[in-house]
């Protein structure tokens, strides 16, 4: 008995050889390898598909952090032109230059156009508009008791935005406008014609 089921089995064994030729076998193989070969591949996506969200990822907070931080240097930057120019206001210094620039500034007002300059290399100009065109702005007036402290502590504020601005910076322009009829601006106006439309159109925007 134990002798017919040897028999059978080495009979089994023969009839699968039969259908299982090399070719087959080689097929089988093949099949075998591209199975795993193509689950390797997969495997190998996944993780580099892990690797490239997590690299974006590190990326974005790094570009993220480096947009906090030149936006809270530009806020302090702001801060302190802004607290540069309310000390100027209330305590503006007693130069000689500077009273000249007010003594100018009463001589030029009715002009249509005027620009104040105390020295190109080390300050911004003051460039303004006449009291007719400002009279005829709903926002805008001369009405000032403070007007000549405004004057030159825009002077003053022109030196500290030269100082403060950097053309490497996102920055485009830095200015200070006034409603009074004059800026300030790290752009200079080349021709002085051209400074009631440039102040017009910092009067016209939604910050003002």
């Amino acid at each position: 008995m134990q002798h017919e089921t040897k028999m059978e089995n080495q009979s089994w064994l023969k009839k699968l050889a039969r259908r299982l030729g090399p070719g087959h076998v080689v097929n089988l193989c093949f099949i075998v390898v591209l199975l795993f070969s193509t689950l390797l591949t997969w495997r190998e996506v996944v993780v580099l598909e892990d690797a490239y969200i997590s690299s974006q990822r590190n990326h974005l907070e790094n570009v993220a952090n480096a947009l906090d931080k030149h936006l809270q240097y530009n806020v302090d930057k702001l801060i302190f032109l802004r607290n540069g120019m309310r000390e100027a206001l209330v305590a503006p210094l007693d130069f000689t230059s500077l009273r000249d620039a007010v003594t100018e500034f009463e001589q030029h007002r009715d002009e249509h156009a005027w620009k104040i300059e105390l020295n190109r290399r080390r300050t911004l100009s003051v460039n303004g508009v006449s009291d007719a065109l400002v009279s005829e702005g709903n926002l805008l007036s001369r009405e000032n008791e403070s007007l000549d402290n405004e004057i030159t502590a825009a002077l003053e504020v022109g030196y500290l935005l030269r100082l403060a601005h950097n053309t490497s910076s996102m920055v485009e322009q830095a200015m200070y406008v006034s409603r009074a009829g004059f800026y300030v601006s790290t752009q200079p106006t080349l021709f002085t014609r051209n400074v009631p439309t440039r102040y017009y159109g910092y009067v016209t925007q939604p910050w003002f």
